[in-house]
This record gives C-alpha cells, structure tokens and sequence, in this order.
C-alpha cells in the first residue's frame, strides 16, 4: 500500500485503523467522538483534535475507504468494512497507475529524442567554433536499437546509389526485437534505388521458428519472399544466402568498404561503427571474411520452382514454409 501512498504512518491509516478497532460488527457505524477516542487510546500523548479527525475522515469519504451514514454534519456516522477498503485501494491503484503512466511517457520521450540526438553534429560544431577546424567523425558507440537503426539509415542505407555493395551479416535477431520488419524493408528499398544487396543469414538465427514467428506476424515473411522474387525478376541485385556456422564472421552492415556497422554487445544492445578513415585495415578484414564466405553460398529466391535450392535443410520451418509459400505464389504469376 506504500506504492499507493497509503503507507503505515500515514494519518488516513491511523484514522482508519482507530474505526476497525471499535467496529463490533462491519454494519455498525461510528461517529467522531468515538473515532478520536479509539484513536486518542492507540496512540496515547497525541493531541489531535476532533476537528481534524473531522477533516482526515473527510479525506477517507473521498479516497471511498469509508462511507457516510448521516450527511448532516452535527449527526455524521461513518461506516469501514471490506467492500470500501476494496473500493478505496482500488481508486488509490488507478490514480497511482494514471501518473505512473504519464511519468513513463514523459521519460519515454525524452529517451527517444536522447537517443536519436546526434552528438557528432555537436561535437563538429563545438570544434569549428573553437578551433576553427571542420572535421568529421570517423568512429563511435552506438546503444540501443534506435540509434543503430538511425546510423544504419543515414550512413548506410540513404548513401548507397547504382552500384554500391550494401553488405548484412546477420548473425543474431533478438537485439533487433522490435525493427526487424522495417529492417527487412530498408533491404527491399536499397535494392530498389539500384544498390546491390547481399544478405547473409546464419542457420542458426533461421532456425528460432517461434522467435521467427513472434516478429513476422500473419504473413509478413511471405510478403517479403513475394516482393524478393519480384526484385530479382526485375533485374534488381538483393541477394539472400544461408550460412551454416562459419566462424570469423562479424555481425556487421557495410557500405562498400566506406562505412561499417559492427554489433559488439546483445544485451544492452552496442554496436560501433567505422569509417574507412579510422581503421581501413578492420574494414578491409572484415569484408574479406565475409565475401570468402559469401563465394562458397547457394544463393535464395533464384528459382520459385524450387524454392528449397540454398537451404541447408529441407525439414519444415517456419522459414522454409514461408519460402515455400511465396514461391508457389510467384510461380502461379501473384505478386
């Protein structure tokens, strides 16, 4: 009841606690007199005076933990039993609740408009005005979701232009909770605006059917498949390839060899990226591991008559089934 701000020491309680103490039965009602004297008697070398008594049980009457007999104010009795206790908490809860929630969107916005604040503006800024230097950042840190999200748009995603090699190495999903679906269209608008897109997908994170389908809802991953085929059908370059558990493989997102996201930590979620400029040599390194991997892959979605071709297993999954379906739809001529 604490949580309630109807703790123990509080004077509602002790007012309270005075009328359950004196209440022979929960019907009978009580009046002020008798109300101060109980509370008078538990607690010995207080001077509390009827009128507040008066004033605490009006507090009572409005929080509905007690109930008012006699409206007239010389003859009032008041009556506490389980139904106005139950009543009374139960007010108190959702006025808790209330505020909690508005507490919890104001925190919420001010994380969201923290989290999307790009420092390196800041920073670039700070150094022009200061040392008369225009520079821009080549490194840094990235926690949370969002601001891999928005790293990955601005840097990534939004530069690439006909030509361009975009390349995922997706080696876990659950750090993504929440952006896979829009993370799966960012891969279909790359390749539309004439990038070539090449997305690697460990068996591993393939074979979370329950997790696959908890963040696919309905038919989401068959639309994807449909659109897919649809892009390769149009000369667009979106590659899907499955690796079976190589090692050396970073869970990254480069654009050529300019720009590079590198997952570091799951939970909390960290990622850093690099620039060619602040360590050529790690891009350089990275890209090699993942294009020799790359080479040894059976492409996806090349032939919707045999959809299964570049799947390491062909037992059912919640992925194969759903690459089933969007092949069946593609080779009856539906979009």
């Amino acid at each position: 009841m604490t949580q309630l701000g109807f703790g123990p020491d509080t004077r509602p309680l002790s007012v309270l606690r005075a009328m359950m103490r004196i209440q022979s039965t929960p019907s009978r009602s009580l009046d002020v007199s008798e109300i101060h004297g109980s509370l008078l008697r538990a607690e010995p070398g207080t001077a509390l005076s009827k009128g507040w008594v008066r004033k605490v049980l009006d507090q009572l009457s409005n929080m509905q933990m007690i109930r008012v007999e006699n409206e007239s104010e010389s003859r009032k009795k008041y009556i506490s039993d389980i139904n106005t206790i139950v009543a009374g908490l139960e007010q108190l809860k959702g006025r808790t609740l209330s505020s909690l929630e508005k507490r919890r969107a104001a925190l919420q916005a001010r994380s969201n408009e923290l989290s999307a604040f790009n420092f390196s503006d800041v920073a670039r800024v700070l150094e022009g005005k200061t040392a008369g230097r225009a520079q821009q950042p080549n490194s840094g840190l990235l926690k949370g979701l969002q601001s891999y999200a928005d790293f990955a748009d601005a840097e990534i995603y939004e530069k690439a232009v006909p030509g361009d090699v975009i390349r995922i190495a997706q080696l876990q999903l659950r750090p993504f909770r929440g952006g896979i679906t829009e993370g799966v269209n960012r891969t279909l608008r790359a390749a539309e605006s004439g990038a070539e897109v090449r997305c690697l997908v460990t068996v591993d994170v393939l074979s979370a059917d329950d997790f696959l389908a908890e963040v696919f809802p309905e038919n989401a991953l068959v639309e994807f498949f449909v659109k897919a085929y649809g892009a390769r059908q149009k000369g667009l370059k979106l590659d899907l390839r499955i690796d079976t558990g190589h090692t050396g493989l970073y869970h990254l997102t480069s654009l050529n060899k300019d720009n590079m996201v590198i997952l570091v930590s799951e939970d909390p979620m960290a990622a850093m990226w690099v620039s060619r400029r602040f360590n050529p040599d790690l891009i350089e390194a990275a890209i090699a591991s993942f294009e020799q991997i790359w080479q040894g892959l059976t492409p996806l979605i090349q032939d919707p008559k045999h959809p299964e071709l570049g799947v390491p297993t062909t037992k059912p999954s919640f992925f194969l089934e759903a690459l089933k379906a969007a092949a069946t739809i593609v080779a009856s001529g539906g979009t």
